[in-house]
């Protein structure tokens, strides 16, 4: 008896979104009119099919060096985007599918196991936009700490851990420097956040925020100001 899984590059965000059901089910039938009447291949993206396919079978080799399961490299029918298949004995199921985890982790790549009719969504085993949002508030919570001067706190307000998009919000209160103006200061931050943002992050201003967004997150922040009108 064989069984089957298969490793896809999804654009679905959640594991529930109804695109990967779609995809799955292209893959598993294999027929030209379940990949055309479902546009399944659309929610599907690129990814390095070759090297994933080279990272599972040197990994999946048992004790005497003997492979553990075959995998091949599959095309859609129209945009001639790639996935994986892996094939394997029931006998060696565990060991395979623990490794095809590690894999599809690893590359942020949808797991689905055809057999138990069961997909597994890379962010559930590694969420890599909380772990990134977090990385990245503290590393500009620290510029400004350190460029801003003189700053009175900086306080986290409140995250958002969400499915599609990650939000980190926080305040920072600054101390009061006589030789130079509130708005100039405004300005210094805006700037400031200016220069730190990467290549895949924007920075807007909206709610009487700065808000940095990346293409799952956004880290805002509210400048406050000193004495008794702080928000102002």
């Amino acid at each position: 008896m064989i069984y089957k899984l298969f490793l896809h590059k999804t654009t679905g965000m959640t594991e529930s979104a109804p695109c990967i059901y779609l995809a799955n089910r292209a893959m598993m039938l294999n027929s030209m009119k379940e990949w055309k009447n479902n546009g399944a291949e659309t929610f599907m993206d690129w990814f390095d099919a070759e090297k994933v396919k080279k990272d599972i079978e040197e990994l999946a080799v048992s004790d005497d060096g003997t492979p553990m399961c075959k995998v091949f490299i599959e095309t859609t029918p129209e945009d001639k985007k790639k996935y994986i298949c892996i094939i394997t004995s029931f006998d060696k199921i565990e060991r395979v599918i623990n490794i095809a985890h590690y894999v599809a982790t690893e590359n942020r790549l949808e797991l689905f196991d055809a057999q138990k009719m069961q997909s597994f969504h890379h962010k559930n085993l590694y969420d890599v936009d909380f772990v990134t949002v977090k990385q990245r508030a503290r590393a500009i919570n620290d510029v400004i700490s350190k460029e801003m001067q003189p700053v009175w706190n900086i306080r986290k307000l409140g995250f958002c851990d969400g499915k599609r998009k990650k939000i980190a919000d926080y305040s920072v209160t600054l101390r009061k420097n006589a030789e130079v103006s509130f708005e100039k200061r405004t300005e210094t931050f805006y700037n400031l956040l200016k220069s730190v943002i990467l290549e895949t992050e924007t920075l807007i201003t909206k709610n009487r925020c700065f808000v940095i967004a990346g293409k799952f997150y956004e880290i805002s922040y509210t400048l406050e100001g000193y004495k008794k009108c702080a928000d102002r």
